[in-house]
């Protein structure tokens, strides 16, 4: 007579594992966005105020079956660094243990986040010129593999924002530009150069350099502000002969580490300009 025997089972996932299987992170160019979905674990008897970012005043909303965290990265602790040629930020999401006394006695489960991206950014708006005696327009700009947005004024007071579905400026009137990211408390951000050019892609046509090396270098071309975050700019309506397409706006920033006192790291006119026009 034979007889076998064997023993079977599967290990449950610890609640570390559980917790690390709900995380979906985005990074927006402003600041963290962490979903934590509930909907597939037996996770009902975790009180979430005890899942936060790093400080416990950080913790997230509740949104269907969904933990949210949509923070700015100059809140949570959010650590900031620049290297290699990209801005790093770093958080931790941790889950501690209640207490009575409300001190935090034993944190159980931590996970590590990090957004990060180059530290030179585009933007790019479209500025058609407009031969008759209105000022309108409208511009949004898009973030290009960075945190920077490119805005148009018609006003020196920065209050005006030109608006419509396309942009329209007098030619010879005043456009003011403001040139800002959203940037955090640890980083500035460097104005490198703007241009006009008659393609969407820089590069492809003929440009017409505004600001070169942080000099203004284009008639009627002059730098008002500069910021840890915002430059500001102002520069003559023109109009490129037998083009009907109008001209788009390139800008280029770097950004740095503000404590990084380097000369490529300061807003400032990097040579001695040759004004063109």
């Amino acid at each position: 007579m034979e007889s076998y025997s064997y023993n079977a089972g599967y290990r449950l996932p610890s609640l570390a594992e559980t917790l690390d299987g709900t995380i979906t992170l985005k990074c927006l160019p402003g600041g963290w966005f962490i979903t934590m979905d509930f909907s597939e674990s037996n996770l009902d008897h975790i009180p979430l105020p005890q899942l936060y970012m790093t400080r416990d005043t950080c913790v997230g909303t509740m949104q269907g079956q969904q933990l949210i965290f949509n923070m700015s990265y100059n809140d949570c602790h959010t650590q900031t660094s620049v290297s290699k040629g990209m801005v790093t930020f770093k958080n931790t999401l941790a889950y501690a243990l209640p207490w009575t006394d409300h001190l935090v006695r034993d944190v159980i489960w931590v996970h590590d986040v990090s957004c990060s991206e180059p530290v030179d950014g585009t933007d790019s708006v479209h500025l058609y010129p407009d031969l008759n005696t209105t000022a309108h327009g409208s511009t949004s700009g898009q973030v290009q593999g960075s945190s920077v947005h490119i805005s148009l004024y018609q006003d020196a007071s920065y209050m005006h924002l030109l608006k419509g579905n396309l942009i329209h400026n007098k030619i010879g009137a005043p456009v003011y530009v403001e040139v800002a990211s959203p940037g955090t408390s640890n980083t500035i951000m460097v104005l490198r150069s703007c241009d006009a050019h008659l393609d969407s892609v820089p590069g492809k046509q003929a440009s017409y350099p505004l600001i070169t090396d942080g000099c203004a270098v284009a008639a009627r071309t002059q730098i008002l502000v500069t910021r840890n975050s915002v430059t500001r700019f102002k520069f003559d309506m023109f109009d490129i002969p037998n083009e009907q397409d109008g001209i788009y706006i390139t800008c280029h920033v770097t950004f740095c580490d503000q404590m990084d006192f380097s000369d490529k790291c300061q807003q400032q006119c990097h040579s001695s300009p040759n004004i063109i026009g």
